[in-house]
């Protein structure tokens, strides 16, 4: 047709074949954003483009663009809080630290606290100097309450548990000792599978109709758009190949 012209097959196919795909539910994606794509406009999300949810309004939004005012999502640590502020009774006690991996790896060791570690700073300090405690945690001071707060290095799908053999150190009493879990979140990545307009007629922001997504698949990683490191990460997690 005169003056009209299709962007229906301007890319190629970003997936190589139907191997490891698994298929995720229609998503609308948030209107407005630059995708670079086409290049007259760049207001359309081709086939192919990466999206990440956004849990504060339940909306896709593109995944190198993730976690600012405007973004989605980006994987969070598992973090433990202590049940109380580190004092005397805390000098000498051994805390158990416990990494649960995707990948079913459970990593696990402790630190023995010396008998001057009475207080939050030292417990800190004790911590954040044991080799393999720092290679997977940092300990840190809550602050105006100064709770003792571990934070995995690993984001994403894992799982921490702390233990001490002081029964009010921990949230959970296990008899002579206490222990607590926290589990990090892993975002809501998807590949789109089919273009989408994200602003309307007459240019305005619009968010997307539903469309079809999948969460893992063996792509042609040059055909992905807006395809951040941690969205890759993920989908790789997930069983996704990149060639």
């Amino acid at each position: 047709m005169p003056g009209f012209t299709s962007t229906e097959f301007a890319h190629k196919a970003f997936l190589v074949d139907g191997s490891r795909t698994k298929q995720g539910n229609d998503v609308i994606i948030k209107g407005g954003q630059t995708t670079g794509w086409p290049a007259s406009g760049g207001k359309r999300a081709r086939a192919g483009t990466v999206v990440v949810k956004e849990s504060g309004d339940g909306l896709y939004y593109l995944s190198d663009a993730a976690d600012g005012a405007a973004a989605g999502d980006i994987n969070t640590a598992a973090v433990v809080t202590s049940a109380e502020k580190p004092d005397a009774d805390w000098a000498s006690k051994i805390l158990t630290w416990t990494l649960y991996l995707p990948n079913g790896l459970v990593q696990s060791g402790t630190v023995t606290l010396a008998a001057g570690d009475d207080t939050i700073a030292e417990v800190v300090t004790a911590l954040n100097a044991d080799a393999q405690f720092k290679d997977r945690f940092v300990a840190s001071d809550a602050g105006a309450s100064d709770l003792l707060v571990i934070t995995s290095r690993l984001k994403g799908n894992v799982k921490a548990k702390m233990s001490m053999d002081l029964d009010t150190a921990y949230g959970t009493d296990d008899g002579s000792t206490s222990s607590a879990y926290a589990s990090g979140v892993e975002a809501d990545v998807r590949v789109i599978m089919q273009d989408r307009d994200l602003v309307d007629l007459d240019n305005a922001s619009f968010d997307s109709h539903p469309v079809a997504t999948i969460t893992a698949g063996r792509f042609d990683e040059s055909e992905l758009a807006n395809l951040s490191h941690e969205a890759k990460a993920i989908l790789i997690a997930r069983g996704s190949t990149f060639e």
